[in-house]
């Protein structure tokens, strides 16, 4: 059967229509929408290692690194046996992730073209081994949850609550929006990120997972997405929510 899919070249950044993408399995809501836009979900199971506000979290439990390859931990057989059969490259994480901080960043990482950012004394041993292959150039970041923390809008645009992330890109060739913190549920005793309720959907479409609107940088996001080119795609009738980002893997043809 022929597939009329191909694996995302580039990490977070489809150029055409997400057919395939992978998230939390508990974040049904999302699941719903965008089954019912046309995009299949595949998703992380609960980690009991993980305390439960992320257990579920697709991005403590895998990295898409772009081209084919992705990187996924042990105790995620399911995905790693889909992601198998979809027909990309996956390696089998060296280590588990499990709570407390830092012990449950060792993927959390953010790769925008050749330059990867987190905190590398953190990472996995097969991702430092891919970083070394392909040569990627690092970022050091003092925030752990570096892939929660980054709103990928395009290639050369992001958006943030960090100040250390928005400070470390400030000289680099990456336009980046400061947000205001806060304000995205993720449990009863903490708030999430941005770029732990969104997703790149298509070159010129981002999702985000719950009211965007209700934000209150939702203003300054919207002209930065304006100027961007980039449209938002959301639902209105539930909270922004930090549900562990959503991982585009494959596009069309």
């Amino acid at each position: 059967m022929h597939n009329n899919y191909k694996f995302i070249e580039k990490s977070d950044l489809p150029q055409n229509k997400v057919c395939h993408c992978i998230l939390g399995e508990n974040a049904v809501n999302t699941i719903n929408f965008l089954s019912n836009i046309g995009i299949k979900t595949l998703t992380t199971k609960k980690s009991y290692k993980l305390d439960n506000e992320i257990a579920f979290h697709a991005d403590t439990q895998i990295i898409y690194c772009g081209k084919k390859y992705a990187i996924i931990s042990p105790n995620q057989e399911h995905l790693i046996n889909e992601m198998k059969e979809l027909g990309c490259r996956v390696e089998v994480a060296e280590n588990e992730p499990f709570s407390p901080y830092p012990h449950d960043i060792p993927l959390n990482f953010t790769i925008i073209n050749d330059t990867i950012i987190g905190k590398i004394d953190c990472a996995d041993k097969k991702l430092l081994e891919f970083i070394e292959r392909d040569n990627l150039k690092l970022i050091n970041s003092k925030q752990g949850y570096s892939k929660c923390s980054i709103c990928i809008v395009n290639e050369n645009a992001i958006i943030t609550e960090d100040n250390g992330i928005a400070t470390l890109l400030k000289n680099s060739q990456i336009n980046v929006l400061k947000i205001k913190p806060d304000f995205i549920s993720l449990s009863d005793n903490h708030f999430g990120f941005l770029g732990g309720a969104s997703g790149k959907l298509s070159l010129d479409t981002i999702f985000f997972n719950g009211n965007i609107e209700e934000h209150p940088s939702y203003n300054d996001i919207k002209k930065f997405l304006d100027y961007h080119n980039v449209k938002p795609i959301y639902d209105k009738s539930y909270k922004l929510t930090d549900i562990g980002s959503i991982i585009p893997v494959t596009e069309q043809i």
